[in-house]
C-alpha cells in the first residue's frame, strides 16, 4: 500500500511539473497574432502605435499607390504600382511588438512589401521588397512565423548573377525599438535553375575569381570555365552581395553581378 502511494504522490509531481513547464509555453504561442486585414478598410479593434490603446488603421491602396494611415495621420507610402492586389496582415509577436506585413502585386510576381510599425512613438518600416537593391527583385515572400521578439519570412528572389532563388526562411529581430535584419548571411535552398528539379548547382561561364571572406580583397582560388560549383550561402551587407562558392572541396566568396551578364550558363530566369 505504501509503494502505491509513493507511485502515486511521484506521478501528481511530475504531472505538477510538466503543467508549470507547458502553461508558460503555451502563454506565448497565445500573444502572438496574425490577422488578415482588407485594403481601403479602417480598423478599430487593434493597436499598432505601441501604447496599449486601440487605434484607427486604414490601409489605402489605388493603381498606382499605397498608404497607411493611422488615427488619421499617414505614416507610410509608397508609390509603386500595384495592379494585383494587395495581402495585408496585422501582426503581433509574443513580447506585444505590433506591426503591419504589407504585400503588393503587379501582373505576375509581388511588386512591394514592407514591415510598418512605430518606434518609440514614431512610424517606422522596412523595405522587404527591396532588400538586395540592384542586384535582385524579391518576387514573394512568404511563411510569416511569429515568436516573442523576432520573426521568419521566406524569400523567393530572382537574382540577376543566379536567376530564380529560393531563400530558407530568414530571422528579423525585434531590437533596441527597432525590427531589423539579424543576418547579413542568408541560406539557399535551391536554384530553379533546372526544369526536372531544382538544384544547389551551377556550371561557370567563365573563369571566376573566390576571395577569402566577405572584404572581397584577397584572392582565394579560380574556378575555372564549365566548371561545376554549388552555393549554399548569400552575403548582402547593402551596398555587395556575394555568394559562397564550393569547388573542388574548397569555399570562396564570388562576387554577384548587378547585370544578367551571365556567370552560369544554366541560371533560369523568370517573371
Amino acid at each position: 500500500m505504501k509503494k502505491k502511494t509513493g507511485f502515486l504522490a511521484m506521478a501528481a509531481m511530475f504531472l505538477f511539473a510538466l503543467l508549470l513547464w507547458v502553461k508558460p509555453m503555451d502563454a506565448q504561442a497565445a500573444s502572438t497574432k496574425q490577422i488578415n486585414m482588407k485594403a481601403n478598410k479602417t480598423y478599430k479593434s487593434y493597436d499598432i502605435t505601441g501604447d496599449k490603446k486601440k487605434d484607427s488603421i486604414r490601409v489605402k491602396t489605388t493603381n498606382t499607390s499605397l498608404a497607411v494611415v493611422v488615427n488619421g495621420k499617414t505614416v507610410y507610402t509608397d508609390k509603386t504600382e500595384i495592379e494585383g492586389g494587395t495581402e495585408i496582415q496585422y501582426c503581433q509577436l509574443g513580447n506585444g511588438m505590433p506591426f503591419l506585413f504589407i504585400r503588393g502585386y503587379g501582373v505576375n510576381e509581388m511588386c512591394m512589401s514592407a514591415i510598418v510599425y512605430y518606434k518609440s512613438g514614431k512610424p517606422a518600416s522596412l523595405d522587404l521588397g527591396n532588400h538586395f537593391k540592384k542586384y535582385a527583385w524579391i518576387y514573394h515572400i512568404s511563411d510569416l512565423e511569429l515568436s516573442e521578439n523576432f520573426f521568419t519570412a521566406t524569400f523567393s528572389v530572382m537574382f540577376q548573377s543566379t536567376g530564380i532563388t529560393y531563400l530558407a526562411p530568414h530571422k528579423f529581430v525585434y531590437k533596441k525599438g527597432a525590427i531589423v535584419n539579424s543576418s547579413k548571411l542568408w541560406d539557399v535552398e535551391s536554384f530553379g535553375h533546372t526544369k526536372s528539379a531544382p538544384s544547389l548547382t551551377f556550371k561557370t561561364a567563365r573563369a571566376l575569381t573566390a576571395y577569402t571572406d566577405f572584404s572581397a580583397k584577397k584572392k582565394a582560388f579560380t574556378v575555372k570555365r564549365g566548371a561545376k560549383v554549388k552555393i549554399r550561402k548569400m552575403y548582402y551587407n547593402g551596398k555587395m552581395l556575394l555568394m559562397n562558392v564550393e569547388y573542388n572541396g574548397r569555399q570562396g566568396w564570388v562576387k554577384a553581378l548587378t547585370t544578367r551578364d551571365k556567370l552560369f550558363t544554366d541560371v533560369m530566369y523568370g517573371g
